[in-house]
C-alpha cells in the first residue's frame, strides 16, 4: 500500500497448536476475505477459544502484513485502519492486536491506540489513545463495522453451535464479537467528544512534520518513558510535576525540555536554562542540528527524536552508578528512622526537643542543637476504656485529654473477627453509645483521629460515604458531617497506609488547639496535603530550601519550627530541625541504610484485560537500567495491605542482590479507593490475573528476562507465590512463600473452629468446602508445581497455621518437587527476633543466589563487586 487510508476487519477462528506457524495465510483462515472496504488488503475478526485466563497459553501468529513505504502494519484481528502518505505511515486500532514497524523496531497497539512512523526510517512513535480525529473517523465507520461483524459473528456461530444452555442475546459471550465492537466504538465516541470537528493540535491527524501540541506529546511520551500506562497521561504529567500548565494547545522547545528533564529525573535548579540543561544530560546532542536554539514551536518528527535521546541517556546514567555494596538489612528493622519511629515532642515554650534515640531520650536546644538537660513534665495517666477478653479497643481523646471515643473489635482468636463498632460518650460522666457499626464483609475504615478545637464534633477519616477515604468533620450528635478534604483518585491515609509509608504522624495538629494542620495521601508517592494557609506557606518554603518528599511530623506551640521527615524511594527516613524564620536545618536522625546501595523504584500503572488500571512499583538494582532484568515479582500480604515507593525489606534485599523487583498492588489493595479492593473481595481470582499479568507486561515492554522470573511473598503474598507456580509452572525460575496458605479450606477450618464463618473472613478469602476453595487453593495443582520452591513458616504462626506448610511440604515432595524449607519454632506470623530475622534473610538470599544465578549478568556483577 503506497498512499491512502484503509479501514479494515480480519474474521479468523483457530485454535493455538503446536503447529502454529509465525504468519497463517489468508487462504489458511477458517473464515478468509469477509469484507475490504477500501480494497487494499484483506480484512478479518479473531476470535479465538474462550478458556478462562489462568488456562490459556498465548502464542500469537502474524495474520495479516501491509508493507507502506515507510512501516509494515501487522494484524492480528480484528479492526483496524492504517494510511500512508509522502511523509509518513500510521496505524489505529479499534479491536483486537495490531503492530507497526520501521527502523527495525516493532510497536504493539492495543484497542483505542493509534502510532506513527516517519519517512525517514525512524522507529514508530509509542503507542497512545486514539486522537479525536481519528475517532471521529472510526465512529463515521459504524455501520460498515456493524454489518460486519453480524456476519462475521453469525458465521462464527453456524460454525460451532450453541450448546443451547444459554439463551442467545441474554449474556455478551453469545454475541461476544459484537458486545466487544460496540464497546470499542463506544469509547471512541467518547473520545471524539473531546475535542470539536475540525480543530486543530490535538485534535487532528498528528503527521511527523506537524506541529505537536502537548496532549499528543503526553500520550507519546508518558508511556514510552515511564513505566504508568494505566491512566490518563494527562493526569500523569500533572501529579508527577511533568508539565507546569495545562496540557492545552502547542508547545514550544522549553515545554518538552522541562517535561523530558523532569520524566528522566534531572534535578532542574531554579532559572536554569533548559536548552544547556538538555545538552549536558544528552537529550540534545551537540551534534544535532535539527533541534532549534530558539524556543519555537516544535514538530513531532523533533519530539520523537529528543523522547528517544531522553530515555536512552537516562538508561546510560543509570547504567553507569555504581553497583550496590551488600546491605545488612537488619538495618531495615532497628534504624531509629525506618521501622521504629521516634517520638518528636517540643516543649511548652517551644525551646526545647525531647525524641528517642534508639530506646534512650535525648534532649536539645532549639536555638543551637545544644544538648539539654531538660526533662518532659510528667503527665497523669489517661483512663482506658477496660476492654473485655477477646476485644481490641483503640482510645480516642479529646484536645482535653479525655476519653471520648473507642474503636473496639471483637475477636477471640486471631482473625476470626465477629464485630467491630465505635462507641462515643459526650463527657466522662456520660454513658457510651454506640455511634459507627461495621459491615465487616467488606474493607471500610472510620478513623476518629482527634477533635475540633472546642471538642464538640470528630475529626475523622473514612471511605464510608465516598468511594475515596476522606478527612470529615462529624457532629457526634446528629452525624452531619463537613467535608474537610476529598482527594478524587486516592484515600486520605489511614493508619495502617501510614505505617506501611514510613510516615509516623499523617495528620500534624496545632500543639494548642487540636486544629488539624496537615493530612498525606498516596497515590503512587506520599502527598502533603496542608489544610491551613500558614502551614502552606511554611511547606513552600521548605520545598524551595530542602526539595520535595519533606513531611512535617512535629511543630513548636509557637510555629517557629518544624522537625522533617524525608522520605523516598531511597532514602528511608532522614529527619531535621528546622527554622522556620531563618530557613535552616539541622539533621536530627538518618537511615542507617546508606542511599547509595539501594536502587531506584518508579510507580507503576497498566490496564489488565477487563480494561481496569492495576498499580505497582518497579525497583531496579543500583547500576542497572530496565531493560531485560532478572525480575522478581514481589507479593504483599493482608490482602487488604499495599506497596509504596520506598521499597519493603524483600524489595531491597533482592535488588541488593542485582535482581529487578516488580511489588504488585494487586486488586484487594487498600488506598486505592473502595472498588479498587471490593471487586477482588466480590471476585477473588481477580488477585491473581493482576499478577501474572503484571508478569505480562514486564515481559511486553522489555523490562523482565522472561527465562529469569521470580516470585515471592508473605502471607497472603505467599499463598499468591504458591498459586501462581502452580498455575503458570512455565513462567517462574524461583518460587519464596513465607508463611503462605496452601489450601483455603483447612485454614478456613481451622480458623472457624466450628464456629460460623464470619464475614470478615468472607472478605479476603473463600469459604472452606465450596468449589472456589479447591480452585484457588494452592493443593488443587501440586503435581503442576515443578520450579524451585522456598518454604519458611513458622511453629507459633496463628494466622497461617504451621499445619498448612507442613502439607505443602509432604505434597510437593510426594509430586517429586522437593522444596527447600526454613522452619522458625519460635517465630509467630511475622519474624520478630534478630535470630530468625537474620535467618529469613540469609535462606532467601541463599536461595536467590542459587536459582537466579543462571542469568549471565548477575554472575558477573556478583564476581565484579567480590573482586
Amino acid at each position: 500500500m503506497t498512499s491512502g487510508q484503509v479501514f479494515g476487519a480480519l474474521a479468523s477462528q483457530y485454535t493455538v497448536s503446536s503447529q502454529d506457524t509465525d504468519e497463517e495465510s489468508i487462504t489458511g483462515n477458517k473464515f478468509s476475505q469477509i469484507a475490504n472496504r477500501n480494497n487494499y488488503s484483506d480484512l478479518t475478526a479473531a476470535q479465538s477459544s474462550p478458556q478462562p485466563w489462568y488456562k490459556t497459553a498465548e502464542k500469537k501468529k502474524d495474520k495479516i502484513k501491509v508493507y507502506m513505504p515507510w512501516g509494515v502494519v501487522t494484524i492480528n484481528g480484528s479492526f483496524w485502519s492504517n494510511y500512508s502518505s509522502s511523509s509518513g505511515s500510521g496505524m489505529s486500532l479499534l479491536q483486537g492486536e495490531g503492530s507497526l514497524t520501521s527502523g527495525a523496531v516493532t510497536r504493539n497497539l492495543s484497542p483505542g491506540q493509534s502510532s506513527v512512523s516517519a519517512s525517514d526510517g525512524r522507529p514508530p512513535s509509542l503507542p497512545h489513545l486514539m486522537s479525536p480525529s481519528e475517532a471521529r473517523e472510526w465512529t463515521q465507520q459504524r455501520h460498515w463495522l456493524g454489518e460486519r461483524a453480524a456476519e462475521m459473528q453469525g458465521q462464527q456461530e453456524a460454525g460451532e453451535p450453541s450448546s443451547g444452555s444459554q439463551e442467545q442475546g441474554n449474556d455478551p459471550g453469545s454475541n461476544l464479537l459484537t458486545y466487544k465492537l460496540d464497546q470499542a466504538l463506544a469509547q471512541a465516541e467518547q473520545t471524539a467528544a473531546g475535542a470539536p470537528s475540525g480543530s486543530s493540535g490535538g485534535s487532528g491527524k498528528q503527521t511527523p512534520d506537524s506541529f505537536i501540541d502537548m496532549e499528543t506529546f503526553l500520550k507519546m511520551a508518558i508511556p514510552y518513558i515511564t513505566f504508568e500506562q494505566g491512566e490518563d497521561p494527562a493526569y500523569i504529567a500533572q501529579k508527577q510535576g511533568f508539565i507546569k500548565d495545562e496540557p492545552k494547545g502547542e508547545v514550544y522547545r522549553d515545554d518538552i525540555l522541562y517535561s523530558l528533564l523532569r520524566m528522566t529525573y534531572v534535578p532542574i535548579p531554579p532559572n536554569a536554562d533548559l536548552l544547556q540543561l538538555a545538552k549536558e544530560y544528552g537529550i540534545i546532542s551537540a551534534k544535532d542540528k535539527t533541534i532549534p536554539e530558539e524556543n519555537i514551536k516544535i514538530t513531532a518528527n523533533t519530539a520523537l527524536q529528543m523522547m528517544v535521546n531522553a530515555r536512552n541517556t537516562w538508561y546510560e546514567r543509570l547504567e553507569a552508578e555504581k553497583p550496590a555494596e551488600p546491605l545488612n538489612l537488619i538495618n531495615y528493622y532497628i534504624s531509629n528512622s525506618t521501622y521504629t519511629y521516634p517520638q518528636f515532642m517540643f516543649s511548652d515554650d517551644g525551646q526545647v526537643l525531647w525524641y528517642t534515640v534508639r530506646g534512650g531520650l535525648k534532649a536539645i536546644n532549639v536555638s543551637d542543637a545544644s544538648e539539654s538537660d531538660r526533662v518532659p513534665r510528667s503527665c497523669s495517666p489517661k483512663e482506658e476504656y477496660p476492654a473485655q477478653d477477646g476485644e481490641t479497643a483503640i482510645n480516642v481523646y479529646d484536645n482535653s485529654g479525655v476519653l471520648r471515643a473507642v474503636s473496639i473489635e471483637v475477636a477471640k482468636r486471631r482473625n476470626y473477627v465477629t464485630d467491630k463498632y465505635i462507641l462515643y460518650r459526650e463527657g466522662p460522666e456520660k454513658p457510651w453509645k454506640r455511634l459507627i457499626e461495621f459491615d465487616l464483609s467488606l474493607t471500610r475504615d472510620y478513623e476518629i483521629i482527634g477533635f475540633s478545637a472546642d471538642n464538640t464534633k470528630m475529626i475523622v477519616k473514612t471511605n464510608f460515604y465516598d468511594n475515596y477515604a476522606s478527612l470529615y468533620q462529624v457532629d457526634p450528635e446528629t452525624m452531619s458531617r463537613e467535608l474537610i478534604y476529598h482527594n478524587s483518585h486516592a484515600d486520605v491515609a489511614v493508619e495502617l497506609v501510614s505505617v506501611l509509608a514510613g510516615t509516623p504522624v499523617v495528620s500534624l495538629k496545632n500543639p494548642e488547639t487540636g486544629e488539624l494542620l496537615t493530612a498525606i495521601y498516596i497515590d503512587d508517592k506520599t502527598r502533603l496535603v496542608c489544610l491551613r494557609d500558614e502551614m502552606a506557606t511554611i511547606m513552600d518554603n521548605v520545598r524551595a530550601d530542602l526539595g520535595e518528599n519533606q513531611f512535617p511530623v512535629a511543630i513548636s506551640p509557637d510555629f517557629d519550627y518544624l522537625v522533617l521527615l524525608h522520605r523516598d524511594d531511597r532514602d528511608y527516613g532522614s529527619y531535621r530541625l528546622y527554622n522556620v524564620e531563618s530557613r535552616k536545618d539541622t539533621l536530627l536522625l538518618s537511615s542507617d541504610i546508606p542511599i547509595k546501595d539501594v536502587g531506584h523504584s518508579y510507580p507503576v500503572s497498566f490496564k489488565a484485560s477487563d480494561g481496569h488500571t492495576v498499580f505497582g512499583y518497579l525497583t531496579l538494582p543500583p547500576g542497572k537500567s530496565p531493560r531485560n532484568l532478572p525480575l522478581i515479582v514481589n507479593v504483599h500480604g493482608g490482602p487488604q495491605a499495599r506497596y509504596v515507593w520506598t521499597p519493603n525489606e524483600y524489595a531491597l534485599l533482592a535488588s541488593n542482590l542485582d535482581i529487578g523487583v516488580l511489588s504488585v498492588d494487586f486488586r484487594f489493595s487498600i488506598g486505592y479507593g473502595n472498588e479498587y479492593s471490593d471487586s477482588a473481595s466480590k471476585n477473588m481470582p481477580l488477585a491473581q490475573q493482576d499478577v501474572f499479568e503484571s508478569v505480562n507486561w514486564a515481559i511486553n515492554n522489555g523490562i523482565a528476562d522472561p527465562e529469569c522470573i521470580g516470585i515471592m511473598g508473605h502471607s497472603y503474598g505467599g499463598y499468591i507465590s504458591f498459586y501462581q507456580a502452580a498455575v503458570h509452572p512455565d513462567v517462574y525460575k524461583a518460587v519464596i512463600s513465607l508463611m503462605g496458605v496452601w489450601d483455603w479450606t483447612d485454614l478456613g477450618l481451622e480458623l472457624i473452629q466450628d464456629d460460623p464463618v464470619p464475614d470478615y473472613h468472607r472478605c479476603s478469602a473463600p469459604e472452606p468446602y465450596t468449589e472456589l476453595a479447591q480452585v484457588l487453593s494452592p493443593s488443587s495443582y501440586a503435581d503442576k508445581l515443578k520450579s524451585p520452591i522456598l518454604i519458611i513458616y513458622a511453629g507459633q504462626d496463628d494466622a497461617v497455621y504451621p499445619s498448612q506448610n507442613i502439607r505443602a511440604i509432604k505434597e510437593l515432595t510426594e509430586a517429586g518437587n522437593t522444596p527447600q524449607v526454613l522452619y522458625l519454632p519460635d517465630s509467630g506470623h511475622t519474624p520478630d527476633t534478630l535470630e530468625n530475622i537474620t535467618a529469613v534473610f540469609e535462606e532467601i538470599k541463599s536461595f536467590l543466589d542459587e536459582q537466579m544465578k543462571a542469568n549471565p549478568w548477575i554472575i558477573s556483577r556478583r564476581n565484579a563487586s567480590e573482586n
